[in-house]
């Protein structure tokens, strides 16, 4: 096989139906994660409301969706003229992890005034920003490939051309559906 095909991600982790999947998952994940976790030190820095802390984590995760989002515009237009490899997707993901880390690090800086020093709140930022990110991303991405996998084993799991039910070839390939 050759180099460039074995590096090559496939396509069930990039198609615009799993891509769509995942930035919606990621996206109510954050939310849900942020208002429970409380990360970048809220609880201990700010003294908020619940209702306020609830309005501005909803401020953070729709400016990290459009980071997001247009992270993966330019993934799909990078799809258009060459394969994307696994080496591209982990620089892309890399990158929208740090550009988010440092998005919300200048907004806690600009808003909140800046208590701590820069370098302390970008550290914790992408920090928070990769467990926010890769942990949804993980888990949508081992879904899409558990989803193809069992597509790809339904014909074998499937009835025998006798009519009866080859509850052996399934037990073989592993098919308890």
């Amino acid at each position: 096989m050759n180099e460039w095909k074995s590096n090559a991600i496939p396509d069930y982790f990039i198609s615009r139906r799993n891509t769509t999947l995942q930035v919606s998952f990621t996206a109510i994940f954050a939310f849900f994660f942020i208002n429970i976790y409380r990360p970048f030190g809220a609880g201990e820095w700010y003294d908020v409301r619940w209702w306020a802390f609830l309005l501005a984590s909803g401020g953070l995760v729709l400016a990290g969706m459009i980071v997001i989002i247009l992270s993966r515009m330019l993934m799909f237009a990078v799809k258009q003229k060459t394969t994307i490899t696994r080496a591209y997707y982990v620089v892309m993901v890399s990158s929208e992890i740090l550009l988010m880390g440092a998005l919300y690090a200048i907004l806690e800086l600009i808003v909140l005034g800046g208590i701590r020093p820069f370098g302390l709140l970008l550290y914790v930022a992408v920090q928070n920003t990769s467990l926010i990110l890769l942990i949804p991303y993980s888990m949508s991405l081992l879904f899409f490939a558990w989803r193809e996998k069992k597509m790809s084993l339904e014909p074998w799991c499937g009835k025998s051309g006798t009519g009866r039910d080859s509850s052996f070839l399934k037990m073989r390939m592993g098919c308890f559906v």
